[in-house]
């Protein structure tokens, strides 16, 4: 999640045109729909022809291999509905009467499927209770309530509980974890979107503390491992031999000095040669053209120079 630019920052600057027309260009890949086995065939035959207006027979053989255009849709939707009828009995023993009970995929007058696309349409795509409802009526011809679509996200919350609490364990015992935090809304009110994400797992929590308080609830002031992160002030719990601050943001700020007209910005140009020759280093690696090792050799050049310069910055009088 990136950050946005704080006040402070200065204004990037208008971006240089490129000269290229809009749209895609001549040397783009593109993108084709994948080609499906056909539910239904259709044959096209040419019925007249137009030079000569001639009546042409279908039983004329091809010229050439015919063309196929590929036309999908979506079959209408109906929901499945389904009585489940209790039956009551009085037993023979006692005379109590005994009402057979509902199977738990039956007690929320609705089916897992439809309780999971609930919760895909509220996690993923952000939609609000009431649009999920239109959405379901106006497609699928399947009302539903504003309550149930709550009880819906409810259920499928409770079922991801076991698997968020796994991710949580795994980011927890990482190498190397990233965190930062966002503004979000929650219930009308200002709450914090905090992540911290692995190379396999993210794992997300929502707080009213944007502080060392919200930060606790997603890494533990005891985690070992590496964090990489922005320079807001509660990430500055973790020691400066486990932290990596973000190059985007520190790119940003030099990228800023070296086009901002000022004394330092031969200083800050120069730096960013040296994060360039960082970055190529890296994605040589990222690319299998060298190994980690190959990796750490690159960069003991480039370490130095870095460090060289911010020392130089640190001790000039600008």
């Amino acid at each position: 999640m990136p950050s946005s630019d704080p006040p402070s920052a200065p204004p990037r600057p208008a971006k240089t045109p490129c000269g290229r027309p809009r749209g895609g260009q001549p040397d783009h890949p593109g993108a084709t729909r994948e080609r499906r086995e056909p539910d239904t065939i259709v044959p096209l035959h040419p019925t007249a022809c137009p030079p000569c207006a001639t009546t042409l027979a279908p039983t004329l053989p091809d010229a050439t291999p015919p063309q196929t255009t590929q036309v999908w849709e979506l079959p209408p939707i109906t929901p499945i509905v389904t009585d489940y009828v209790q039956h009551t009995v009085c037993c023979p023993t006692c005379a109590a009467r005994v009402t057979a009970a509902l199977p738990p995929e039956a007690r929320t007058g609705y089916g897992p499927r439809v309780t999971a696309l609930v919760g895909h349409l509220y996690g993923t795509y952000h939609l609000s209770y009431r649009a999920i409802g239109d959405l379901l009526a106006d497609v699928a011809d399947l009302p539903i309530g504003l309550g149930s679509v709550v009880t819906s996200t409810q259920r499928v919350s409770q079922a991801l509980a076991p698997l968020d609490a796994a991710i949580h364990t795994a980011v927890h015992t990482a190498a190397v974890v990233h965190i930062d935090e966002t503004s979000w809304r929650e219930a009308g009110q200002r709450r914090r979107l905090w992540a911290a994400t692995t190379d396999q797992v993210a794992s997300f929590r929502i707080t009213a503390s944007r502080g060392r308080a919200g930060l606790d609830t997603l890494l533990p002031a005891t985690f070992d491992g590496i964090v990489g992160s922005d320079r807001w002030n509660a990430s500055n719990r973790s020691p400066a031999a486990h932290r990596q601050l973000c190059w985007a943001h520190l790119t940003r700020n030099l990228r800023a000095l070296a086009e901002g007209g000022m004394r330092d910005s031969p200083w800050a140009r120069d730096l960013l040669t040296h994060v360039e020759f960082m970055f190529t280093a890296w994605h040589t690696f990222c690319d299998g053209a060298t190994t980690r090792a190959g990796l750490q050799t690159a960069m003991q050049p480039i370490q130095s120079a870095i460090r060289a310069a911010v020392e130089d910055g640190r001790t000039r009088t600008w």
